[in-house]
């Protein structure tokens, strides 16, 4: 997860929210996998976000997508959906050395592909984040240089952003921003970077509507300075921010969602999904994809907190078969982070959650996998998110996927679903 922390040298400190963020969120759970590479990505949980409206949705089967409440009953888009195809990449035994992961942990994230300024990256599309940032020519610590590193010199579409727009010195200079990161798994950070727009194209599948490279024009973070924990870790050259207003550096301009709206107007829906099976993945923009499961109907729920610029529902309890570990008495929600690999959760309820979910590993017939009671995310109205014991297990069946959470004052009861 990221928290912008604006520190302008060459502009005034400005708002990170500089119009409203009206946006949905869909939650909706699918059958595991017979052997998920990932715990809870197994649930194929999916993040989805449309540029209008305020409510989320959940049904009771692990996907997620989201969509404008005023473009319910309206008619398809006249553009079929964008595809991105992602791979699940694993954290080098380095990095779990550096964050103290076992070394039989599987962590890995869903990377894929996308080109910016006519250079090719790797990059976590993620929901917990709100910004582009890649590492930049200028960085040269190990971190970068274990990297494809960003050049804007060699874009011709390249420009610096100076937020104030007062050229210096008879040009214009880019404004530089600091980015803090908190990475459950391995650790947190920091990003300080130059702010620059230019041509970002997502590498489509082929098959996929719309142009094979659908671009943009976009703002994004330069890195100058990357510290070595987590980033070091991290088996991908940036990453591509999903998250609402409130996670966005400066400025519309840096917002993607916003921006490839605004480039496809009104020929895709405004909305992703994210549908994951074992080592691959499907990302789609304007509308579900071919991996979705539509055989629920999704139930509508409001994200909670828009502000904080977080896909987050609330959650009413925390249940292990029928035993309520956690009456949520002083709230609780779920958070979607595409950039955590496990279960986060509030350090004071690990103890008891752990003792209630024993799992044992079955070798035979029917009981062949990881067995143990369900884990139950109460959502309200009747509806839960489920997470079967292969889920908050994992393959292995050993231990509980779980990270305890110490993450400061206004996170209080948040559950980072990874």
């Amino acid at each position: 997860m990221s928290t912008p922390e604006h520190q302008q040298t060459r502009s005034p400190k400005i708002p990170c929210r500089s119009f409203p963020a009206l946006l949905l969120l869909v939650l909706v759970s699918r059958p595991v996998s017979a052997n998920p590479l990932l715990g809870l990505h197994a649930l194929r949980a999916a993040a989805a976000a449309a540029m209008k409206g305020s409510a989320a949705a959940s049904d009771s089967k692990g996907a997620a997508t989201a969509t404008d409440a005023t473009a319910k009953g309206d008619a398809l888009a006249q553009e079929s959906p964008i595809v991105i195809k992602l791979w699940a990449s694993s954290v080098p035994v380095a990095g779990r050395l550096a964050a103290k992961l076992p070394l039989d942990a599987d962590e890995a994230f869903y990377v894929g592909k996308v080109n910016v300024g006519a250079q090719d990256f790797s990059v976590l599309f993620d929901t917990a984040a709100g910004n582009l940032i890649l590492p930049s020519a200028g960085c040269s610590n190990s971190t970068c240089l274990e990297r494809r590193r960003y050049t804007p010199r060699a874009s011709a579409s390249a420009r610096p952003v100076s937020l104030s727009k007062t050229p210096l010195a008879g040009a214009m200079a880019a404004d530089t921003i600091d980015i803090e990161f908190d990475q459950i798994e391995l650790g947190n950070g920091m990003v300080t970077g130059e702010l620059w727009r230019d041509t970002v194209c997502l590498q489509a599948a082929s098959g996929s509507g719309g142009s094979a490279m659908p671009c943009t024009d976009l703002g994004l973070v330069a890195a100058t300075e990357v510290s070595e924990v987590p980033f070091r870790s991290m088996p991908h050259d940036g990453m591509l921010g999903l998250g609402l207003d409130g996670l966005v550096a400066a400025s519309p301009l840096f917002s993607f969602m916003r921006r490839l709206s605004s480039t496809t107007g009104d020929r895709l829906q405004p909305q992703f999904t994210l549908a994951a099976r074992g080592p691959w993945a499907e990302l789609t923009f304007g509308g579900p994809g071919a991996a979705f499961s539509r055989a629920s109907p999704p139930v509508w729920r409001d994200v909670a907190r828009v502000e904080d610029g977080y896909w987050q529902v609330r959650i009413h309890s925390i249940r292990v078969g029928n035993i309520t570990v956690d009456h949520c008495e002083q709230g609780c929600r779920g958070i979607i982070d595409t950039g955590a690999a496990r279960l986060g959760v509030p350090a004071a309820t690990v103890p008891k959650l752990s003792a209630a979910i024993t799992a044992t590993m079955g070798t035979t017939g029917s009981g062949a996998g990881c067995s143990g009671p369900d884990l139950q995310l109460d959502l309200g109205a009747g509806e839960a998110l489920k997470l079967r014991a292969a889920d908050y297990y994992g393959p292995s069946c050993n231990s509980p996927r779980l990270t305890p959470l110490n993450l400061g004052e206004g996170f209080e009861g948040v559950i980072v679903l990874g």
